[in-house]
């Protein structure tokens, strides 16, 4: 049996200020192994600025029927850098996250399985959506995912 190892790191800081500059450092780390092939991306300390004052968090459990919104406070006027983290631990529970098209159509964008982590600059004034996916079928179990979110204020 051939082996896939997959290992990414992702690392977001903010760091809080009124009169700096580059609140915001992102570190990220992804290395692909497979046979022969080994690939590494990394950047380390990009920095940026954080022009607003407020962020919004928190693991909205998230359901399989349906694509839903991404409760984010009002507070985010204008969405920046964001931390995402499907918290489940069984392997049959993926989630993604995507946008709403001009149908109310859900596309997806990523998809996190479990314990996986993404950090991303989100679109300014966008809402996101979040639909679990999951191979259990025919339980009568209405199933649902956990994910963690964190978006930052730009």
């Amino acid at each position: 049996m051939k082996r896939f190892f997959v290992t990414l790191i992702l690392t977001v800081a903010i760091i809080g200020s009124l009169y700096a500059a580059n609140e915001v450092t992102v570190s990220t780390f992804l290395k692909v192994s497979k046979d022969n092939f080994e690939l590494t991306r990394s950047v380390s300390n990009l920095r940026r600025d954080k022009f607003g004052d407020s962020s919004d968090s928190a693991i909205q459990n998230i359901g399989t029927n349906a694509h839903e919104q991404l409760v984010i406070s009002a507070d985010v006027a204008t969405n920046g850098w964001a931390y995402f983290r499907n918290v489940n631990t069984n392997v049959d529970y993926n989630v993604d996250v995507g946008v709403q098209d001009s149908n109310s159509a859900f596309i997806a964008f990523m998809r996190l399985e479990p314990g996986d982590t993404a950090v991303m600059r989100l679109t300014p004034v966008q809402d996101f959506y979040a639909k679990g996916v999951t191979s259990v079928t025919n339980t009568g179990i209405n199933v649902s995912v956990n994910l963690d979110y964190w978006v930052n204020e730009d």
